[in-house]
């Protein structure tokens, strides 16, 4: 349920309006309920016209009712993040076992609850920790030189650029190994990388109906950052250009190919739709 607008009368601190932008932005693109907590008669303007917003409506309320996935951000154990020689978080060993070992973390590449299930997650956990269920088969990867892909040994499925072990011959499944970094696909500027690295930020995106997407680009952190959507990110390629709209400042941003940088404000977000 939607919080926005309920410090007025709560007697809380509660949260302010650019928290609040962000909560209704991210309840908007994963196509939430947008079910109100407040008593609207009794609602700070600002945050009236948060609710108000016809564009981010649109975004939750599109027909095609997609739901974004996180594109970037820690899903608890992993993420994908700018690559950096020799950052510790990135240093991955792939022993002749098979096992895929974090330096840092020193715990292993896993498949959680043994899923044999298209879409189930990859974990860090303990390198084989002695009761495992499914004879550590889920810690178990080939990594085919050929196709560059991480292949898990108890599905046979690849390891995808959301975490998951889908079929192989999804996109999004192509892993650089390159001095002990896995890089998600060939353009080598983002890679594996376990919690405890500097934060870049979360981002959201999905399709909507009408050919476009919709993306939030979400800063929880206490100052300012520069926030990258790299289109291929969307299933697209490197060179598309994409006309990107931001949908708080009701302004078209122009035409970007490749990728779009925004700069967010701490606790904060900015909410665009981009069209090939």
């Amino acid at each position: 349920m939607l919080i926005v607008g309920t410090q007025t009368f709560h007697g809380g601190s509660g949260i302010n309006v650019s928290e609040a932008r962000a909560h209704f932005s991210l309840w908007s693109v994963l196509k939430s309920p947008l079910l109100i907590s407040a008593d609207v008669t009794k609602m700070e303007p600002q945050f009236l016209e948060i609710l108000k917003n016809e564009e981010v409506l649109a975004v939750n309320q599109d027909n095609l009712g997609m739901q974004a996935k996180k594109i970037r951000g820690p899903n608890a154990d992993l993420s994908l993040l700018p690559c950096q020689s020799g950052n510790e978080f990135q240093l991955w060993t792939i022993n002749s076992s098979g096992a895929i070992l974090n330096r840092k973390a020193n715990e292993c590449l896993s498949i959680s609850d043994c899923s044999t299930r298209a879409g189930a997650t990859a974990i860090m956990f303990d390198c084989f920790p002695s009761g495992n269920a499914c004879n550590y088969k889920n810690q178990l990867w080939d990594y085919d030189s050929s196709t560059r892909q991480l292949i898990a040994d108890i599905s046979s499925m690849c390891l995808n650029w959301d975490f998951e072990q889908v079929n192989c011959s999804s996109s999004r499944t192509m892993w650089i190994y390159k001095n002990n970094q896995l890089m998600a696909g060939s353009d080598s500027e983002r890679c594996l990388t376990v919690p405890g690295a500097p934060s870049q930020g979360e981002i959201y995106a999905g399709p909507l109906e009408w050919g476009a997407y919709g993306a939030v680009l979400f800063n929880r952190q206490a100052a300012s950052m520069n926030m990258t959507l790299n289109f291929t990110d969307l299933g697209l390629t490197g060179t598309t250009e994409c006309g990107a709209r931001d949908l708080w400042m009701h302004e078209n941003l122009g035409v970007f190919a490749g990728s779009i940088s925004l700069e967010v404000a701490p606790h904060d977000v900015r909410m665009i739709t981009l069209m090939p």
